[in-house]
């Protein structure tokens, strides 16, 4: 039995893109003041910028590296799996085929890493 929330905990914001995505958490254009995130769940299948370079760019940058990073995924293939957290991946996540399937693993995800997971402080709150 799993835990549930009415809602996710925290604030969720979603980016259409791979680049859009880039640009807010590296603050940059219209995202200028964009808060940084707690977590960052990435897809597999995210247009623009593929998820290996999101991922990459997340991972070496001083300010974003401590994010956890979940990478979504519907592929059924191990090396995709592999891929990922040879990328450095904090954790993989088959996504459920149905919408409802999907908002509860989601929000019990994050309910995990936002509020029984221990994160250090971002270089921000130093």
């Amino acid at each position: 039995m799993g835990v549930r929330y009415s809602k996710p905990p925290g604030h969720i914001t979603c980016r259409s893109d791979g680049r859009r995505a880039l640009d807010w958490l590296f603050q940059r254009s219209d995202f200028a003041d964009a808060p940084r995130p707690d977590l960052v769940l990435l897809d597999l299948n995210l247009p623009a910028a593929g998820w290996q370079e999101i991922l990459e760019e997340i991972k070496s940058d001083p300010l974003l590296k401590r994010i956890p990073v979940v990478v979504l995924t519907s592929s059924q293939v191990d090396d995709d799996l592999r891929k990922a957290y040879d990328a450095s991946a904090n954790a993989c996540m088959r996504k459920p085929v149905g919408p409802e399937d999907f908002a509860d693993h989601i929000q019990q995800f994050v309910g995990f890493w936002i509020s029984t997971a221990v994160l250090p402080p971002s270089d921000e709150d130093n």
